[in-house]
């Protein structure tokens, strides 16, 4: 004997057909979007070639330089109003360093750099920072053994020198708005400075 079951009508059949076919095309759809918004959500985050040049490390630097030009474009094509002058305060961002790719500067480094609160691009020419003038707090670097550069005076107590100073070594302190040039003679350094022209 057939056991008893649900009847149901063709046409209430092919309604009910036609709504699960419908519903499971929403559901399809809006899993879908949401794959795409996860997928697209996770490579903003995950993918390491997003630029982004002044979000990484800020390192305060003075420039040492003479006067030059910035740039707003990280391929150096445009020049930004406000030159960079010497001995100034810089922040620079050396994990956002590039290449620039196109134009007359093709080959130069972009430094990112924030100046008089803008953010600017720098034009160097060597890697890192104190290779293209820009001193980080704290740093000197020794030319010679008996010239030394950086932002640090020669009596701070951070200094640490292979050997003893030299009768006529010469240290050339720089500060934001100029610098001071010491001489260091039977254990004393002297030291005079020169402010830049406001």
């Amino acid at each position: 004997m057939r056991k008893p079951g649900k009847f149901t009508s063709a046409p209430a059949a092919d309604k009910a057909a036609a709504d699960k076919a419908a519903a499971d095309k929403a559901a399809a759809s809006s899993n879908s979007e949401s794959a795409t918004v996860d997928s697209s959500s996770s490579s903003e985050t995950t993918n390491p070639t997003v630029y982004t040049p002044f979000a990484g490390k800020a390192v305060h630097t003075i420039y040492t330089g003479t006067n030059t030009y910035l740039y707003t474009t990280k391929e150096l094509t445009t020049i930004a109003t406000t030159p960079l002058q010497g001995d100034t305060s810089v922040i620079a961002y050396p994990d956002g360093i590039t290449t620039a790719l196109t134009g007359k500067n093709a080959g130069d480094l972009a430094i990112p750099v924030t100046y008089k609160g803008q953010n600017l691009y720098f034009k160097g020419t060597f890697e890192g920072l104190t290779s293209n003038g820009l001193y980080p707090d704290g740093y000197y670097y020794a030319l010679t053994d008996t010239t030394f550069y950086g932002v640090v005076k020669p009596t701070d107590p951070s200094v640490k020198l292979d050997a003893p100073f030299l009768n006529g070594s010469t240290w050339f302190y720089y500060f934001d708005g100029g610098v001071t040039i010491y001489s260091y003679k039977n254990n004393v350094w002297t030291g005079n400075t020169f402010l830049n022209a406001q």
